[in-house]
This record gives C-alpha cells, sequence and structure tokens, in this order.
C-alpha cells in the first residue's frame, strides 16, 4: 500500500490512489481535549449538522438532493486513542467511472455544505431538530443505562481503570445526560463548531480511484476559512413543539444472564512480549476457538466466551456471559481452558496464527476499513503501526508463549449478575 502526502490548503492530506474500490472515501480528522462536555456536546453537533443545514432547509430536500448525487453516505463520529479525542467527518461517494457520471464535484460541494453550513441562522440552532437529536440520544443512553451488559462493562471498567481518564465520560442517568444536553446553549454549539474547523483540524484522508482533479477540487472547496462570514446575531428562539418523538425501544424484562470477567497480570518489557498475549488471545477465541470449545460445547455452562489484553495496563482478560448459578464453573473452565494450551497445541496454533497474519496483510491491503485505521496510527502517529506488531507475531516462538502463560496470575475476579426471572 503505498499512502502519498501532500499539503492542501496548509493541511495534511494522505492519498491512496486504487481501483480496489467501488466507492471514493473522504475522511476530514480533528483533534479535541478529552472531556466529558466535549464528547457529548460534539455528539449532539454532530447529529444535528447531519439533519439540519442552511442550504436543505428540510430532511426532505436534504434526502433528494442526496439521491440526485447517488446517496453518498457521510457521518460524524468521536472515538478515542489513549487520552486523545478525535471527532471524524467521513463521506463516501461511488467512483463516477462506475456510474458513468461525472458528479463528484457536486458532491463534494454537498459535503462542504454539511461540513461548514449547518443551521446556524440568526446565531440559533434550529430547534425542532436539536430536542429530535436529544431526545435521540436520551433514548439510547437510556437504553445502555438499562442493558446489563452494559451495566457490567461500565461496573469492569470503574475496576480496571479507577479515577483515570476512562471514567470521565461515563453517564450514571437518564438525568445526567438531560442535564448535560440541556445545559449547552445554542452559542455553545456554535462556538464548538468554530473551533472545530478554526482550530483542531489534524489532516484529511482520501483514497480510492482519485485523479488529479479530485484534489484539485478539494483544494478549491475545503479551506477551512467559511466561520467569518457566518450569520450569528442572536435572534428569538423558536419553541419546540412538546410533541416530538425521539424513536422507541423495547425492553425485555426476562434477562437472566449474568457477567464474569477474570482479570490476570503479567510483566512485558517488549513489542514482542505483548505480542504473546495477542497470541494467546487468538488461541482462545478465533484462531483455536478453546474457550468456545471447552465452555460452550464441553461443559454448556457458557452462552459466550472470550478472552481479551490490554496492551498498556498488561491485564489478560476472559470473560463469559452465563447464568448466575455457573460462576463457579465457568471460572473452573477458564482455568481448564489455559490448560490445554500444551506445547504441541501451541505449536500447531502458532502455525495458524503467523498464517493468519499473513492473510492479514494482504486482507488489510483490500479492505477500506483497515486501511483508515493504518493511516491514523502511521499518519498521525497515534500507534505503532500494523507491520511493527505484524513482525512480533511472526518472531513468536512456542517458548515465547510458554513463557507468557507462566507469567499469568489471576487477581481479580469481576461478577455482575443480571436480572433473573
Amino acid at each position: 500500500m503505498k499512502i502519498e502526502k501532500r499539503k492542501i490548503n496548509g493541511y495534511d492530506t494522505y492519498i491512496h490512489k486504487t481501483n480496489k474500490y467501488t466507492s471514493i472515501h473522504l475522511r476530514f480528522l480533528f483533534e479535541m481535549p478529552y472531556t466529558k462536555e466535549n464528547i457529548y456536546k460534539y455528539d449532539l453537533l454532530e447529529s444535528y449538522q447531519i439533519h439540519a443545514n442552511q442550504k436543505y432547509k428540510t430532511r426532505k430536500k436534504m434526502s433528494e438532493r442526496k439521491m440526485e448525487l447517488y446517496a453518498p453516505t457521510h457521518g460524524f463520529g468521536n472515538y478515542y486513542r489513549g487520552e486523545k479525542m478525535f471527532v471524524e467527518a467521513s463521506f463516501s461517494f461511488y467512483d463516477p467511472e462506475l456510474i458513468g457520471d461525472d458528479y463528484l464535484k457536486e458532491a463534494f460541494e454537498f459535503v462542504r455544505d454539511l461540513l461548514y453550513f449547518p443551521n446556524f441562522e440568526g446565531g440559533h440552532l434550529e430547534q425542532q431538530e436539536l430536542a429530535r437529536c436529544k431526545a435521540n440520544m436520551i433514548a439510547q443512553i437510556e437504553d445502555e443505562l438499562m442493558n446489563f451488559r452494559s451495566k457490567a462493562q461500565q461496573s469492569f471498567t470503574e475496576h480496571l481503570y479507577p479515577g483515570s481518564y476512562k471514567l470521565i465520560d461515563r453517564i450514571s442517568s437518564k438525568k445526567e445526560i438531560e442535564d448535560l444536553l440541556n445545559s449547552f446553549s445554542d452559542q455553545d454549539l456554535i462556538d464548538a463548531h468554530r473551533d472545530l474547523l478554526d482550530n483542531r483540524l489534524v489532516g484529511a484522508i482520501i483514497m480510492g480511484n482519485i485523479k488529479e482533479e479530485y484534489l484539485k477540487w478539494i483544494e478549491e472547496l475545503f479551506k477551512f476559512e467559511h466561520v467569518a462570514s457566518m450569520d450569528r446575531d442572536f435572534k428569538e428562539v423558536i419553541p419546540v413543539d412538546p410533541n416530538i418523538k425521539a424513536f422507541e425501544h423495547v425492553v425485555d424484562p426476562d434477562y437472566k444472564e449474568s457477567v464474569v470477567n477474570a482479570v490476570y497480570t503479567y510483566e512485558t518489557k517488549s513489542l514482542k512480549e505483548k505480542m504473546a498475549y495477542r497470541a494467546i488471545v487468538n488461541m482462545l477465541g478465533s484462531s483455536g476457538m478453546l474457550m468456545h470449545k471447552t465452555l460452550r460445547d464441553e461443559q454448556g455452562i457458557v452462552y459466550t466466551a472470550s478472552a481479551s489484553y490490554s496492551k498498556t495496563l498488561d491485564i489478560f482478560i476472559m470473560s463469559a456471559i452465563i447464568d448466575a448459578k455457573n460462576l463457579d464453573k465457568a471460572l473452573e473452565g477458564f482455568d481448564m481452558v489455559l490448560k490445554k494450551l500444551d506445547k504441541k497445541t501451541i505449536e500447531e496454533l502458532l502455525v495458524k496464527i503467523k498464517e493468519e497474519v499473513d492473510l492479514a496483510v494482504y486482507v488489510f491491503d483490500e479492505s477500506k476499513w483497515n486501511v483508515f485505521f493504518e493511516f491514523y496510527d502511521v499518519a498521525f502517529g497515534l500507534n505503532e503501526p500494523k507491520e511493527m506488531r505484524e513482525e512480533a507475531i511472526k518472531s513468536l516462538t512456542v517458548e515465547d508463549i510458554e513463557v507468557a502463560l507462566s507469567k499469568m496470575k489471576r487477581v481479580t475476579v469481576h461478577f455482575y449478575e443480571g436480572a433473573k426471572k
């Protein structure tokens, strides 16, 4: 995979020219301070600007224009790497050569309008759309708060990361999210949008069957100099229709599953040692299916089971969703699973894992989603390049895995009992 780096309007643009995909993909990445307020403020702003635009006054008009442009996909979202928070604006369009219509400049203009000109007319947001966005966010979070698996994960995260940045974005109640969303004034959201586009751009990614004229259009349209000309004079707020409704969700009252997480610690000094635990995760999961074969097929005591590891905390986690009465059996099953990693099994599974790594290199270059992640890792320096992790896995020996297993010590069992019939 060859990545070309250019400066367009002063910002770094990473370009992958390939005709392997049916789509042209354009993404802008913005780095923000990681705070609870920012997480939900930008979630709300992102939800709002998908549907509320100065040029396309109604959802119907926006939908009609999207259909004229062969339904480009677009979205805004937050994600986190360590203690960094990123806001991503992503857009995808059918390759004009594929559909026989040189429409892409118009599609880029549509993207420019979405990104630059949310409906802030008169210094206010469109209140009906803002209320709809808030209602949907509240309903989604309320659904998560009522889901026992989400409760278990939140409790487990609090245990693993006490007092850390990973807890500051936790919402504990419907009232908390309502109060937080309602605390954002129209001016707060307008200022957040201005700060995002004026000060926070990290860079851009474009990939697909890219022609030079596409890059010229990006240079012409995406200068991020629009904010000074926007209408910011405050006028009377339009009242909200009290009958506006969010989507409805259904809660199953008969949950009986519970969650158990067994936490193991170990020590590592190198990337290779860390990747030994990555290999063990694969042995217990997708490559060897040892957890599934032992806990589900042989013992019949779990609904699902999985393993994971934390590269930063040096912990290994074995998890299962079970009926509460099977807690002790599940823990015994975890021990049984690890004992199955004898020399012969490790040797056989290491061969498979290394073959999968070789395959992943090919798939990586074929999959636009994996390419995006690699762009972020390499272009923006967010993590070790994927190739380093792959080479570390390829160098692992049976002895490396045996040493890694010998270091593992179970330190905590975290159990969350779900609702019963």
